[in-house]
């Protein structure tokens, strides 16, 4: 995994119980660099796509505004650790692995996609189907492009 970009949106209405966002993303291809002066001891820093306020993106075993605490992680070693709340890790899986510490093997590894559909993506474990199969041809992919995507980050790692 590498990073490319990042994005700052803000929440307006913070009163309200629920608030919703949609915005139209578009990763670059190539990360995208911006200099900027704040900081960063064990980090690089960086600027937002959409705003140019500036942030430090950590190394890997370091998090924090600064990127001066050394992170405690437990997440496996094939995935990326985003941080530590509350004693635990959060950590990002890569597609042949899930579970909170990417130590369990994704519905991926035994999903049979066919041929003209290589690409095996898991979903919310909790659907009825778990992964779907996605292709790499230029065609199928602007068909693939406008379908909804959920991305479920589990509430008991945001409080």
């Amino acid at each position: 995994m590498s990073y490319h970009a990042s994005w700052i949106f803000r929440v307006l209405f913070t009163f309200l119980p629920i608030n919703r966002i949609s915005v139209l993303l578009t990763i670059p291809a190539t990360p995208v660099t911006k200099k900027c002066s704040k900081y960063c001891g064990h980090g690089q820093c960086m600027s937002y796509m959409n705003d140019e306020k500036e942030f430090c993106l950590c190394n890997s075993g370091w998090f924090g505004d600064h990127c001066t605490t050394a992170l405690n992680c437990s997440c496996s070693s094939d995935s990326l650790c985003l941080g530590v709340i509350h004693n635990r890790s959060i950590c990002l899986c890569p597609l042949h692995k899930t579970g909170l510490r990417c130590l369990l093997p994704s519905t991926c590894q035994t999903a049979r996609c066919a041929d003209n559909k290589p690409i095996c993506v898991p979903f919310d474990i909790g659907g009825q189907k778990s992964y779907t199969c996605q292709c790499e041809e230029k065609e199928d992919l602007e068909q693939l492009s406008g379908r909804i995507r959920r991305f479920i980050i589990e509430q008991k790692i945001l409080i």
